[in-house]
């Protein structure tokens, strides 16, 4: 019987998944793709929901089951599962995307017990459309997390490059961590009843977003969204569409206050802030490089669907 290897190939939305499974496979391959309805119809027309799946010949006496994970952090349920019986990961990462330091952090601290029981190989794509940050920035990264691990520009599309990936991850040493990646999050409730308001805030470490005017006008039409504003680091506001002059006052304050959390609860930087109450409606401001946003949002939307929905805006929109 054929010695099976079991591998995972994870990273963020349109970093070349579902193409590399596709590739290696011949085409040979199960996809489960969908169209896509949030924001990441900038990058892509189709998202995978559940997972690629397909089988490579490695030799006469071995086969290995690759496994391409969704990249949207509402699939992560996904990614347990797809975790089981692992023996390596595969981290693919868009060079073209706007903080891929970010994306690697990330997906680092969501597979920190797959990375340190097993085996890690990193490949970079879209290199030829933006050749900034080089590789060895990304091994640096890597460095600085604890990661040993290797780092190579490939093309999802083509198989020979994710043969490559495949081989030196089955020959790579285990990897490993020096310290905890996983995100710390810090709830502060006004009460026990969930028709009490409350005010959850977000810390991670992870490099600052940009805000700016043309983020605000794509923020402005996501699903669900019903207002929004900016404000600058003088607790000014910039541009609002919120007519509530309490509400662009309350957010100025968060984003002024967010200091004062920082420095008492040493837990780094603050990501964003929620505050919730028993109206149709909640705000919630995500914390940039000087500047905040604000969102007004139907309370129906998932806070961490509006997280990610923001990053993945982040990532994509052209200033």
């Amino acid at each position: 019987m054929a010695k099976r290897h079991k591998i995972i190939i994870v990273g963020p939305v349109g970093s070349g998944k579902t193409a590399a499974v596709r590739a290696v496979t011949d085409n040979h391959s199960l996809v489960t793709d969908v169209k896509v309805s949030d924001v990441a119809n900038l990058r892509k027309g189709m998202t995978t929901v559940a997972m690629d799946f397909g089988v490579v010949p490695i030799s006469e006496d071995e086969v290995v089951h690759v496994y391409g994970a969704p990249g949207q952090e509402r699939f992560d349920f996904m990614w347990d599962i797809l975790s089981i019986g692992v023996g390596g990961v595969i981290l693919l990462l868009d060079n073209n995307r706007n903080y891929p330091h970010r994306d690697l952090k990330a997906f680092i601290s969501a597979f920190e017990k797959q990375i340190a029981a097993t085996r890690l190989i990193v490949g970079v794509t879209r290199t030829d459309l933006k050749d900034d940050p080089p590789l060895e920035a990304y091994a640096r990264w890597l460095g600085e997390l604890g990661i040993n691990a290797e780092v190579a520009c490939i093309d999802p599309r083509m198989k020979d490059d994710v043969l490559y990936l495949l081989h030196r991850l089955l020959e790579a040493e285990t990897g490993h961590t020096k310290k905890p990646l996983l995100r710390e999050y810090l709830p502060i409730t006004a009460g026990a009843s969930q028709e009490r308001e409350c005010l959850d805030i977000v810390y991670d470490d992870m490099e600052e977003l940009q805000f700016d005017e043309t983020v605000l006008e794509a923020a402005a039409n996501l699903k669900g969204v019903t207002g929004v504003s900016l404000t600058n680091d003088l607790g000014e506001l910039v541009h609002s569409s919120i007519d509530d002059e309490f509400l662009n006052g309350f957010i100025a304050f968060l984003h002024g206050l967010s200091p004062t959390f920082e420095e008492k609860a040493g837990m780094g930087k603050i990501r964003r802030m929620t505050f919730k109450s028993p109206q149709e409606e909640s705000l919630t401001v995500f914390m940039g490089s000087g500047r905040a946003l604000g969102l007004r949002s139907e309370r129906s939307l998932s806070v961490p669907l509006l997280g990610e929905q923001v990053e993945g805006l982040m990532q994509w929109i052209k200033h």
